[in-house]
């Protein structure tokens, strides 16, 4: 039996999609002085600005988000492996492309 194939990738990328979104969520928990003036994502900006620059409410969007995607996707790869891993791919991409930004700018 090989080790790792497919199912190793999806669970890296899945696993790696989550982390980011976590690291993103603390973030805006560690600055929530300032990130009504920081944040870029329009809805995040609107999630602050109806609850009062609280960022609860926006901080759980994020991560209820995060675990409906995550689910979508195992979902995904239990009815078709094939069609799942460029879908979970692109999103880790994306992710790492959101990391880098979060971390360097």
């Amino acid at each position: 039996r090989r080790f790792g194939g497919p199912a190793l990738l999806f669970q890296y990328c899945c696993g790696f999609v989550a982390l980011v979104s976590i690291h993103d969520a603390a973030l805006i928990v560690f600055n929530h002085q300032t990130i009504n003036e920081m944040e870029r994502n329009p809805i995040g900006s609107w999630l602050l600005k109806i609850h009062g620059g609280e960022v609860w409410l926006f901080v759980f969007a994020k991560l209820a988000g995060t675990a409906l995607v995550c689910a979508i996707l195992t979902t995904a790869y239990q009815n078709g492996k094939w069609h799942a891993l460029p879908i979970v791919s692109a999103l880790a991409v994306f992710q790492l492309v959101l990391l880098c930004y979060l971390t360097f700018v």
